[in-house]
C-alpha cells in the first residue's frame, strides 16, 4: 500500500482512494490502433465505472513510426503530415469524432516540421516535440468518442498533471517531485471524471517536451499508479499476459499466471514486450500488484505481478532480444591489473550507450548493447584503449525462473539442447540476481533456438496425475529435475468483482 508520510498524505491517499478505487489502467497501441479496438477499451473502462479508473493512452498503433519518419523527412526538406492526417482521421470517422478535435495538433506538427526543415536536422527536443502528438492526439480521440457514449472523459496531457523529467529528450528519468504533484492534481479532479492521460511523453522542469523511451506509456501508468496509491496498475495489451515466450515464435506459449516483480523486471529487460522495463521499479517500490491483461479478451485472468509467488516454478519463462551486437574488447593490460575496467565503461558513459550482458576472462571482456544504439563514435574509443571486435547479427536469449540457480541440471539441459541442434551458444552469464542465464547466438538461430527450448521446458506432457504434468525431455528415459514444478494451466479466470 502507498506510505503515508503525513496526515495530509493521509487524508489525501484516502480521497483519492474514494474519488479512484486506486485503478489505473494503461492501453497500448493495438489496443487504440482501430475504431474496434477504441470501442472495446472504452467498453472495458465504462464496465468498471464505479471503480473511477484513471486511464493512461498510447499513441494510436503505427503513428509514432509515421512521426518519427516526418521528423526525418522534414530534415531533408520535405514536409508532409498527409499520412499522419490519414492515420487519425481514420480511426475518428469511424468513432463519430470530428477533425477540429485535433486541428490545432496538426497545426503545431506542421509548424514542428518546419522548424526541422530550417535546421536540417532532427534535433533531440524537436523529435521529443514531434512524436509527443501521438499520445496528445489519441487522448483527446478518445476522450472525445468517451463523452459521446456518456461517459464522463476528460483528455489531460501528463505534463499538465505534474509529470516532470529530466531533459533527456528520448528516454527521460522521472523526478521525485512528480509524485506529489500528480496527486495533487488527481484530488482536484471531479469524482465522476474520468481521466484520459497521455502516456510516454513528459516535460522538464524547463517546460520543454520529453519522451520516456519506446513503450513508455507502461512506465507512465506506474508513475501515475504510484502517485494515486493504486491497488493496481492495469497494463491492457493484445496478448493475455505474460508468455512463456513471444506467441509470434512459438504457438504453443501459455499464459503465466502470476509471476513476482524480480522475474517480471528481468524479463521486460532481457526483451519481453508486454511491459516496459521502467515499469516495474515503481511498482516493486510501492508493492502494488501490476496486472497484464488482454482488450480483446478481457475475461481472461491475465498475469498478475506480485511481491512474491506463493508456488514458484523452477523456470518462468524464455525472453529474447534480436538484433544485439557484441563487442570484444582485449588487452594484456587488463591482467593483473586494477581500473582498467573503469577505464573501459567510463568509455560507455560517454556515449550514453547501456550494456545489457557481460562477461569477462582474463584479458578481455565482451558485451551485448542493443541494436538501437549507434556504436560507431564508441568503437573509434574502444579502440584507443584496446583491441575491439564486433559480432553484428547476434540475439540474446535469456531463460528466467526462481529455480535456475537452485535445481540441478538446468544449465545442461539448455546447452545440451542447443548443441544437439548444433546452434553455438556464446557470451554465457548468469546474473547477479540469480534467476536468469542469458547467452547469445546468431540471429538466424534465434527462432529455433527458443522454439527447442520452451519445447524442452515448458510444453507439457499428460501425466496420471490429475494436477502434475510431466515435461522430461523426449528420450532421457526419466522426468527431468524441473518436470515435477511445471503444473497444468488453470482455466482462465473471470475479472475478479471488487
Amino acid at each position: 500500500m502507498f506510505r503515508k508520510e503525513s496526515a495530509y498524505e493521509a487524508d489525501f491517499c484516502f480521497r483519492i482512494f474514494i474519488i479512484m478505487n486506486c485503478v489505473v489502467a494503461k492501453f497500448g497501441g493495438t489496443s487504440v490502433g482501430s475504431t474496434e479496438s477504441i470501442k472495446k477499451a472504452i467498453e472495458i473502462v465504462g464496465s468498471r465505472y464505479e471503480k473511477h479508473p484513471a486511464v493512461v493512452v498510447s499513441a494510436i498503433s503505427r503513428t509514432t513510426d509515421m512521426l518519427i519518419e516526418a521528423a526525418r523527412n522534414a530534415a531533408n526538406g520535405a514536409i508532409s503530415i498527409d499520412a499522419i492526417k490519414a492515420r487519425q482521421l481514420e480511426v475518428m470517422q469511424g468513432l463519430g469524432v470530428q477533425q477540429s478535435v485535433i486541428e490545432d495538433d496538426l497545426q503545431e506538427l506542421q509548424d514542428a516540421l518546419q522548424s526541422i526543415s530550417l535546421v536540417r536536422k532532427v534535433l533531440p527536443e524537436l523529435y521529443a516535440l514531434v512524436v509527443s502528438f501521438g499520445e496528445r492526439m489519441s487522448s483527446k480521440i478518445i476522450a472525445t468518442y468517451a463523452r459521446g457514449i456518456g461517459l464522463h472523459a476528460v483528455a489531460y496531457n501528463s505534463y499538465n498533471l505534474g509529470l516532470i523529467t529530466d531533459s533527456d529528450y528520448e528516454e527521460a528519468s522521472v523526478l521525485p517531485e512528480s509524485y506529489n504533484r500528480i496527486a495533487s492534481s488527481m484530488r482536484a479532479m471531479p469524482q465522476n471524471e474520468i481521466p484520459i492521460i497521455t502516456g510516454f511523453i513528459a516535460k522538464d522542469a524547463n517546460g520543454s517536451l520529453t519522451t520516456l523511451g519506446r513503450g513508455g506509456s507502461d512506465y507512465t501508468a506506474s508513475i501515475f499508479g504510484i502517485a494515486a496509491g493504486a491497488l493496481e496498475i492495469q497494463i491492457w495489451t493484445d496478448v493475455s499476459g505474460v508468455m512463456t515466450a513471444d506467441p509470434k515464435i512459438v504457438s504453443d506459449a501459455r499464459t503465466i499466471h502470476e509471476v513476482s516483480f524480480n522475474e517480471a523486471a528481468e524479463l521486460a529487460y532481457f526483451g519481453a514486450k508486454v511491459l516496459h522495463p521502467k515499469t516495474i521499479y515503481p511498482a516493486v517500490e510501492k508493492n502494488i500488484p501490476v496486472k497484464v491483461l488482454n482488450t480483446f479478451r478481457p475475461n481472461d485472468s491475465g498475469t498478475a505481478i506480485v511481491h512474491e509467488v506463493k508456488n514458484h516454478e523452477v523456470l518462468t519463462a524464455i525472453a529474447h532480444k534480436p538484433d544485439v551486437s557484441v563487442i570484444i574488447i582485449s588487452s594484456p593490460r587488463m591482467l593483473f591489473a586494477y581500473g582498467f575496467l573503469e577505464e573501459l565503461f567510463d568509455i560507455f558513459a560517454k556515449h550514453k550507450i547501456v550494456v545489457d550482458t557481460i562477461s569477462t576472462s582474463e584479458v578481455s571482456v565482451s558485451v551485448t548493447v542493443d541494436k538501437k544504439f549507434d556504436i560507431e563514435g564508441l568503437l573509434v574509443d574502444l579502440g584507443k584503449l584496446a583491441k575491439v571486435e564486433v559480432n553484428k547479427d547476434r540475439s540474446s536469449i535469456s531463460i528466467v525462473g526462481h529455480g535456475v540457480k537452485q535445481t540441478p541440471g538446468i544449465a545442461g539441459a539448455i546447452f545440451g539442447a542447443l548443441g544437439a541442434a548444433s546452434i553455438n551458444a556464446e557470451m554465457i552469464s548468469m546474473g547477479a540476481s540469480e534467476i536468469n542465464i542469458s547467452f547469445v547466438v546468431e540471429s538466424s538461430n534465434v527462432q529455433t533456438a527458443i522454439k527447442l527450448l520452451h519445447k524442452t521446458f515448458f510444453e507439457l506432457k499428460d501425466s496420471p496425475d490429475a494436477g502434475i504434468v510431466s515435461d522430461a525431455p523426449a528420450g532421457s528415459g526419466s522426468a527431468a529435475p524441473w518436470s515435477r514444478c511445471h503444473r497444468r494451466p488453470a482455466s482462465p479466470a473471470r475479472w475478479p468483482a471488487r
